[in-house]
């Protein structure tokens, strides 16, 4: 005993995540290396369909649409929206797509869903859709099965909505840069900070 002067070794209880509450869909969605082992499965014929039906009925990988949603300097697009099979493809799209066209009730939410929508842009992720849509094509010609087809016809009506948003994003910036411009040369004094918060787009570079 300890009171004897001997150690005791103390095991820590493992905790049941059943037992916590969390779900075993949750377990596999936010378990690095289950949600890892699925992943892998996509690349291969044999099981991608069925590994497909289960990632479907698990939640959203929550360090995935993390990755995707904080946008840092270097920021890989190639590897986060992943083009290897139409599985990948379409699971990184469903992602983007639920944070660009978010619903939004206050002005905020609005103001950074824009913000993160250019900064997507800014940081290449509309090039990496645009060099998708350029073989998206190929892709579905050398598809191994009528599924894996639509799959792919499912990846390009995403790829076309996206894209067709965030050229939307641009406008709206050309628009904003065009007012401010227009205020100048009329010799309008123009507060940047006004100009800012009327079009949340206006203080970002529009050189993309």
């Amino acid at each position: 005993s300890v009171a004897e002067g001997r150690t005791c070794d103390v095991q820590p209880v493992e905790r049941d995540p059943l037992e916590e509450g969390i779900s075993p869909s949750n377990i596999l969605a936010n378990t690095e290396a289950f949600f890892a082992l699925l992943f892998r499965l996509l690349d291969y014929n044999e099981v991608s369909a069925r590994a497909w039906q289960l990632i479907l009925h698990l939640p959203i990988n929550a360090a995935m649409r993390q990755k995707v949603h904080v946008i840092d300097d270097g920021c890989d697009w190639c590897s986060l929206i992943e083009a290897s099979s139409p599985y990948k493809l379409l699971y990184s799209l469903q992602i983007v797509e639920s944070i660009a066209t978010e619903q939004n009730v206050s002005r905020s939410g609005e103001d950074e869903k824009l913000q993160w929508c250019a900064r997507f842009i800014e940081t290449g992720g509309l090039e990496r859709i645009f060099r998708i849509m350029q073989r998206v094509g190929a892709s579905r010609a050398a598809a191994h099965s009528e599924q894996e087809a639509a799959l792919w016809d499912r990846c390009t009506e995403l790829l076309l909505r996206l894209f067709n948003e965030f050229v939307l994003v641009l406008v709206d910036r050309e628009d904003a840069a065009a007012e401010a411009a227009a205020a100048a040369e009329r010799g309008v004094a123009v507060d940047p900070e006004m100009v800012a918060e009327a079009f949340p787009l206006a203080r970002l570079r529009t050189d993309v």
